[in-house]
């Protein structure tokens, strides 16, 4: 498997290294105008979020493009690999995209938080340890679910599949939410419990006056989506294995 996520990652390294460099760039132009204009902190920091979370959005775009491509191409069709593997290593290699991403976005708040040391509320990096523990789970459960739409839309034999597999990936989505609102009414999802904070005002707390607290973590939930990842992927490598036509 590790030669197929080498494979994909020299097929799509331009397009990799080129978004790392742009979202690197961005970062700094944002921080140098935030200088120069006397921006609020808020303003440069929410500016700065939406640059990584776009760099996201484009690494699992990039991951389903290239899932696709793989299920179209005859030569990936003949390498003696289990059908796991070939669902499995556009997931792995995102995985590992993402996880570089969000160490260049914890380096660059570890550097805003020497040059700006009273920015950060109390705990900040407890809390955005938990937040991105949850974030990867919640990206890799949205990864699971892609994987089997598009899965699903290429064993069709007939048009329109691409709006089969938009609404397989809705039907899903409403599916797990349903499950998780029944069983856990008061709990959330790996999602959820990336962006649920409370933050509490007061001058005991630091310069700022900020203190963030949020909730690691719902077993119940997680392993709901667990096992839903885990029957996708099962039937992911069977429609693969059996359906799905080169």
């Amino acid at each position: 498997m590790l030669k197929l996520m080498k494979y994909d990652f020299r097929r799509n390294r331009d397009q990799i290294l080129g978004l790392y460099a742009v979202t690197l760039l961005l970062e700094a132009v944002i921080w140098i105008l935030a200088e120069v204009y006397h921006w609020e902190n808020l303003s440069m920091l929410v500016l700065q979020a939406v640059t990584y979370f776009s760099a996201a959005i484009f690494l699992v775009v990039l991951a389903c493009r290239t899932y696709s491509t793989n299920l179209k191409s005859y030569g990936r069709k003949l390498i003696p690999v289990k059908t796991l593997y070939t669902v499995l290593s556009p997931l792995l290699l995102n995985l590992i995209l993402l996880i570089v991403l969000i160490a260049l976005a914890v380096l660059h708040v570890a550097i805003y938080g020497f040059v700006y040391p009273d920015i950060l509320p109390k705990d900040f990096w407890y809390i955005s340890f938990i937040s991105v523990l949850n974030l990867l789970g919640a990206a890799m459960v949205f990864l699971i679910a892609l994987t089997f739409s598009i899965t699903v839309s290429h064993s069709l034999p007939f048009r329109s599949k691409v709006w089969i597999g938009i609404l397989t990936l809705f039907v899903l989505n409403l599916i797990l939410g349903l499950v998780e609102g029944q069983l856990f009414p008061d709990s959330g999802g790996w999602m959820e419990l990336a962006f649920r904070y409370n933050f509490t005002s007061g001058e005991y707390l630091n310069a700022n006056g900020i203190e963030a607290a949020g909730k690691a973590f719902d077993i119940g939930p997680a392993l709901i989506e667990t096992v839903f990842c885990l029957i996708l992927l099962y039937a992911s490598t069977w429609l693969v294995k059996k359906k799905v036509e080169i």
